[in-house]
């Protein structure tokens, strides 16, 4: 039914914008139109005074003996499948090592209570729902993301404008793409338990590019978009009335 209805929608809507180019082929295949009728924009989840703001605020000193400082802001939800995380924490994280949960939503019970089953109380924390996350991103070490599918996930765009190594699950057809195929980050199978774990095991904390991540953050931003839209718009309207 809703493959039906993306070819409904293919037929009545002139134009699509996907948010990073491999899009381009899934909105072909899923709605049934020509190249010709597809953009891409990338997602502009961010702005350049944010990135700014994100690469100059101050992180919070490491101290030795202290383990890696990973972080999670999802909604707590089945799709963001925390649980897979949890598990994956437990098996695959170094002594010391630390996970911070952003966020809330209907599993958080059943989530505290697994992270209680696999002994991690201490080593998991669960902040709830925080107004403006992304600021926050700059007091940890790796941005850790378990969703079984996504679009384009802003969070990892912050993540990049921060400057933090992404361990992730190839949970969209763009998340190669955004990641610059393994330069910025590492992908484990959607559902991986094991993938995920020894990602989480091996990732280096210092490995992050800056200059490539914040490369492609910038691609990322309003300010870009504005342009691109008001582009496409009036090609459609210089179309429209040819």
């Amino acid at each position: 039914v809703y493959r039906l209805w993306l070819r409904v929608q293919g037929r009545l809507i002139s134009h699509f914008v996907g948010m990073e180019t491999p899009m381009a082929e899934e909105i072909r295949d899923g709605l049934g139109v020509s190249a010709d009728r597809i953009t891409i924009i990338p997602d502009p989840a961010l702005s350049l005074p944010l990135i700014e703001r994100l690469r100059t605020r101050p992180s919070v000193p490491r101290v030795e003996g202290v383990g890696r400082r990973f972080v999670c802001v999802a909604r707590l939800t089945r799709q963001k499948n925390i649980s897979l995380m949890l598990r994956a924490f437990a098996r695959g994280a170094q002594e010391g090592d630390t996970l911070s949960v952003i966020g809330d939503g209907p599993e958080r019970p059943a989530l505290e209570r697994l992270a209680h089953d696999l002994g991690l109380e201490s080593r998991v924390r669960f902040d709830g729902y925080q107004p403006d996350p992304v600021l926050q991103l700059p007091l940890f070490d790796v941005l850790l993301l378990s969703s079984d599918y996504e679009g384009v996930p802003a969070v990892i765009l912050e993540a990049l404008a921060a400057g933090l190594p992404i361990v992730a699950t190839d949970c969209s057809r763009s998340m190669p793409t955004l990641l610059c195929h393994g330069a910025l980050g590492r992908l484990a199978p959607v559902g991986d338990e094991q993938a995920l774990a020894d990602a989480i095991a091996s990732v280096d904390v210092s490995s992050q590019d800056q200059s490539l991540s914040r490369i492609q953050a910038e691609r990322f931003t309003i300010e870009g978009a504005c342009e691109a839209y008001l582009r496409a718009m009036a090609g459609l309207r210089s179309e429209r009335f040819r």
